[in-house]
C-alpha cells in the first residue's frame, strides 16, 4: 500500500522538527514547500535545486560587537551567541568555555551576566521551566531544604 502526498509530507516535516526547532509561522510554509515538491516529483516535473532549500544563519561579522555591548540581547529564542567565539548553540557548555579558559561563573560576570542566568536558548529554558514545574522539583527542593534546616537546628 503506497502512502498518499499528505502523509509523506506530514512524515517529511515531523522527521525535520525532531531534528532542529522550526518557527511556528514558518510550519505553514515548510508544510506546503514539501507538499508542492512531492507533487511536482510525482508529476515528473521537479528539477532538484543546486544548493540546499534552507540557508544557514548569516554570519554574525559586526554583530558580534552589538552583541558583546548588549550581551543579554545575545540570547535569543533558538539560539544563543557565545561572545567570545561568535558560535550560536542551543546551550553554551563547559565544555566550549573551557576552551576560552572560562567557566560558566566567570563568563557571566565577565560579560555581566546575572549569576542565575542559564546560558541556553530562551526555548530549552522555558521547556526546562515546564519539566520542572510539572515533576515538582521546586516542592522536592523546598522539603529537602526544610529537612535540613531541621537536622541542623536539632544538632
Amino acid at each position: 500500500m503506497s502512502k498518499t502526498l499528505l502523509e509523506m509530507t506530514v512524515e517529511l516535516v515531523s522527521a525535520t522538527i525532531s531534528s532542529r526547532s522550526i518557527d511556528a509561522g514558518k510550519l505553514a510554509d515548510t508544510l506546503n514547500e514539501v507538499f508542492a515538491t512531492l507533487n511536482q516529483m510525482n508529476a515528473g516535473r521537479y528539477d532538484a535545486p543546486p544548493q540546499a532549500t534552507y540557508a544557514q544563519p548569516p554570519s554574525l561579522g559586526d554583530n558580534l560587537e552589538y552583541f558583546r555591548q548588549n550581551p543579554v540581547e545575545s540570547i535569543q529564542n533558538d539560539y544563543i551567541i557565545c561572545l567570545e567565539s561568535g558560535d550560536r548553540f542551543r546551550l553554551l557548555s563547559n565544555r566550549h568555555l573551557k576552551k576560552y579558559g572560562l567557566t560558566p561563573t566567570a563568563y557571566k560576570a565577565r560579560w555581566g551576566f546575572n549569576k542565575g542566568q542559564p546560558l541556553s536558548c530562551k526555548s530549552l529554558t522555558r521547556r526546562r521551566k515546564k519539566t520542572a514545574i510539572a515533576t515538582g522539583a521546586g516542592r522536592q527542593l523546598a522539603a529537602w531544604r526544610e529537612d535540613r534546616k531541621s537536622i541542623a537546628e536539632t544538632n
